[in-house]
């Protein structure tokens, strides 16, 4: 905008002091000023005041006959609270504003709560707490609002009223288990600030009935494992996973969806190590979180083979000289078991009934999960005799027998 001839080489300009009065009200007082030449008439002074709540239009300011004035407003909001002086001018006085700022102190509120830690669901609780207000009377009636949070959602529950003393409780039935947070809140005003608190209880929910069953033929190396899980009464939630974590792996997802009809869900698993079966239930509004698990431990191939020395067959029998030593060669599968102990079992025919002659020490496997036992017991020719191998088992696979081998002696 094109500065008017008649303004050039003039100024104006507003100082001013403002001071705390009674009740909240600010006062200012002030000149406006002509350069060159002195005020020597009544001015007109605009004033406006910006705050939390937005621009007010104040009474207009009019300055004595040397440009003095004086003026008092009582700010609606704590915070800054911006006053702006403007003059006009004239056609031969340039126009001025000033802008002051004046910090309004609020009252600080603050809140406490005192809840239960835990309750039931459906079964009454009562929150209480306290509201104070800092370097301000506590004039009833404060009204507080109040949420509660849980599961299914938020709530907002009937509004509070702090008594005189700022004291307040509420009650309330929870429909939801788990977590119940409530959250009171007060908005304050434009003169004392907002607080806000929380707590949680913690509401129990009814128990959930979970069951597991494995199927599986564990004499087998590599079984095919059918999982049950069954899941009991319920509210909503009617949905479980099954989870399979093998020896020394990782745990990884099984089965999830809804159970059937009949509370079931049912998954297949071919294993050949020991695994752990987990069925979860994640719960509902009324019915808690369930785990349930059950391990399966396969057992592992054992082949035989007696040998070791020169002999001849007759049926199901190998006829070694009496001399020689019989050499059982036993071979493990499906994993490498290096170290693991083998134990070999000889029995003889005798008075009617096979009996214990032979029983060996660790024998430990090499790297092939091959072993080897050299029978050098008694000998009697003319008596049956057989021999078994037994892995010891690991952590990952059961203790297992392998089949019976059978011999006899000859001069």
């Amino acid at each position: 905008m094109a500065v008017p001839p008649s303004w050039a080489g003039t100024s104006s300009s507003i100082d001013a002091d403002w001071s705390s009065g009674e009740d909240g009200a600010v006062e200012f007082e002030g000149r406006l000023s002509f350069f060159p030449g002195e005020v020597t008439s009544a001015q007109t002074l605009r004033v406006r005041r910006v705050d939390a709540l937005g621009y007010h239009t104040l009474p207009d300011v009019i300055t004595d006959a040397g440009g003095g004035f004086v003026m008092t407003d009582t700010p609606i909001h704590h915070g800054d609270n911006t006053y702006t002086f403007h003059y006009s001018g004239t056609a031969s006085q340039a126009p001025e504003s000033r802008d002051f700022t004046v910090l309004v102190d609020g009252t600080t509120s603050a809140l406490s709560l005192t809840a239960p830690t835990s309750g039931k669901r459906a079964a009454k609780l009562t929150v209480s707490g306290t509201l104070t207000l800092s370097g301000k009377p506590l004039p009833a009636p404060w009204r507080l609002q109040v949420v509660r949070k849980d599961a299914a959602g938020s709530t907002t529950l009937p509004v509070v009223t702090a008594n005189p003393a700022g004291a307040f409780s509420f009650s309330d039935t929870p429909p939801v288990g788990g977590n119940n947070t409530y959250t009171v809140t007060f908005v304050g005003d434009n003169f004392v600030t907002g607080s806000t608190r929380s707590a949680v209880v913690s509401i129990s929910r009814a128990p959930t009935t979970l069951r597991l069953t494995t199927k599986a033929d564990t004499k087998s190396w590599a079984p095919n494992v059918k999982v049950t899980a069954y899941l009991g009464k319920t509210y909503t939630n009617r949905k479980v996973c099954l989870y399979a974590k093998p020896h020394g792996e990782y745990e990884y997802p099984l089965k999830c969806g809804k159970v059937n009809s009949s509370g079931n869900l049912n998954a297949t698993n071919i294993i050949n190590k020991r695994t752990v079966y987990t069925a979860r239930f994640t719960g509902d509004h009324r019915y808690a979180s369930a785990k349930v698990s059950s391990a399966v431990k396969p057992s592992v191939n054992v082949a035989n083979a007696v040998g070791g020395a020169s002999f001849t067959k007759s049926g199901k029998y190998r006829i070694f000289q009496r001399k020689s030593n019989p050499v059982t060669r036993s071979w493990v599968s499906p994993e490498n078991h290096k170290g693991v102990c083998m134990y070999y079992t000889v029995q003889a025919y005798k008075s009617g009934k096979w009996r214990t002659v032979s029983t060996s020490k660790c024998h430990k496997l090499n790297s092939a999960s091959q072993g080897n036992y050299t029978y050098k017991g008694k000998r009697t020719v003319g008596v049956n005799y057989r021999v078994r191998a037994k892995f010891a088992g690991t952590a990952a696979h059961r203790a297992t027998n392998g089949d019976w081998h059978y011999f006899r002696f000859r001069n």
